[in-house]
């Protein structure tokens, strides 16, 4: 049948078949944005490269550290990139490179909320080496390599999950950061500071409680929402400026931050970056 034809024949149809129909249509023609959006870098200084990723076309480009682009070229070509439906990635928010190995981390923010883990090597539409489930809505990373441990923000809940960086599907968060102790509010960047044993968050500003529900089984251990047996506390939400939260690395469950730099003094708006 024509696409003129289904269209016809759909016009017969009841509202809702029609509405399947018409969304049934092939486009006839794509209007897109090539250029890619860069989201995150890391820096690889063993191997002497960086990688970015592509949060318009869902895409993690590998770069010669030292590249230049040529004034006769339009762009400068990556050693290599990441893309395709086999990755697994889609709107990455930030990108970690363990040192050791070369392995590529890669949080997912939106519609794929699984963290992905790609090989020294991984190129073009290539799956991931692993990968382990972690909340959507998930945005920074950071990294304690004396414990092989990565900590993971979560916007929605407001929470930090802290995984083994070895984690792969079966695997859980082994200990999660929550409550309205801990003042977060909407996490985004995160950093390790290795000599003290530091957390730093940077938070937009909006919250609300998450309580266990006693009621609710815990069918997920350490999950920040539902699954890990918690509700919402109506009427909880908060509207509060912007912040930086600092915690001790060995924070666990809802405590409070050793520290907190928020005010119309600081300047913070949207406060955003992560680094490993």
């Amino acid at each position: 049948m024509s696409y003129a034809a289904a269209g016809a024949a759909a016009a017969q149809l009841p509202d809702g078949n029609a509405r399947l129909a018409a969304a049934a249509r092939e486009p006839l023609r794509f209007i897109q944005d090539t250029y890619p959006a860069f989201s995150s870098i890391a820096v690889d200084p063993v191997r002497n490269e960086i990688v970015v990723t592509d949060e318009n076309r869902f895409r993690i480009f590998v770069y010669d550290r030292l590249a230049a682009t040529p004034a006769s070229a339009p762009a400068t070509t990556p050693k290599r990139v990441i893309s395709g439906l086999n990755t697994h990635t889609q709107y990455a928010s930030d990108v970690y490179i363990d040192q050791p190995t070369g392995e590529i981390y890669v949080i997912n923010n939106d519609t794929v909320h699984n963290t992905t883990v790609y090989g020294r090597n991984a190129n073009g539409d290539s799956q991931p080496d692993r990968e382990f489930i972690v909340m959507q809505g998930n945005f920074g990373a950071t990294v304690d390599e004396s414990r092989q441990e990565m900590y993971i923000t979560e916007q929605r809940e407001s929470a930090i999950t802290v995984w083994k960086k070895s984690s792969n599907m079966k695997d859980t968060a082994l200990r999660l950061i929550q409550g309205d102790q801990t003042r977060l509010a909407d996490p985004h960047g995160i950093a390790f500071d290795p000599k003290n044993r530091l957390l730093f968050v940077a938070n937009y500003g909006t919250s609300h409680v998450v309580r266990k529900n006693p009621a609710v089984p815990e069918r997920i251990p350490n999950w920040p929402g539902g699954p890990g047996g918690n509700e919402i506390v109506p009427g909880s939400g908060k509207f509060e400026p912007p912040s930086i939260t600092v915690y001790s690395s060995d924070i666990v469950g809802n405590m409070p931050p050793v520290r907190i730099i928020q005010g119309p003094r600081t300047g913070l708006n949207r406060p955003t970056g992560s680094s490993s």
